[in-house]
């Protein structure tokens, strides 16, 4: 910020980012559209959060620590956030904050192969292609692995 203060989290960069000016917000100030973005982000947060547990149960954790049944649960939430999505997202709102948070929650699901939410999902993978054609999408697309100290890269 101007000041030297760094924001960090999505959301509280979206609210200062509304903050710069008086147009459309990115989060709405008020009323069922508020709502409706602000559930949107927290089901994108818990999407994140789910492939986050998952990917450390299948993927991060030592074999001999991992535990199925949790990798397998984290996996059943992401399967019921994209189902859901699938029957609830509205591909032709207005760009709003739960919008970005969702599609760079599944571009970094897809960037780490966690789970398929397009096959079976027409309308949710039309609307996240459809977001990933965005400029600011195709320019900060995930690279990289990930690589902990001490342990090899996975």
């Amino acid at each position: 910020m101007p000041d030297g203060m760094t924001l960090f989290d999505s959301d509280v960069i979206c609210e200062y980012l509304d903050s710069l000016h008086t147009s459309r917000k990115l989060i709405p100030v008020a009323g069922t559209e508020r709502w409706q973005v602000l559930r949107l982000q927290a089901l994108a947060q818990g999407i994140c959060d789910a492939g986050v547990a998952y990917r450390w149960e299948t993927n991060r954790r030592p074999e001999n620590l991992r535990y199925p049944p949790l990798a397998e649960g984290q996996k059943t939430k992401l399967i019921e956030a994209f189902d859901y999505l699938e029957n609830e997202l509205d591909p032709k709102a207005p760009l709003n904050g739960g919008h970005i948070a969702l599609a760079t929650g599944l571009d970094w699901i897809a960037f780490r192969e966690l789970a398929d939410f397009r096959t079976g999902r027409p309308r949710l993978s039309q609307w996240y292609e459809d977001f990933c054609a965005r400029p600011s999408m195709a320019q900060t697309g995930y690279s990289g692995q990930t690589h902990d100290q001490g342990q090899p890269p996975s």
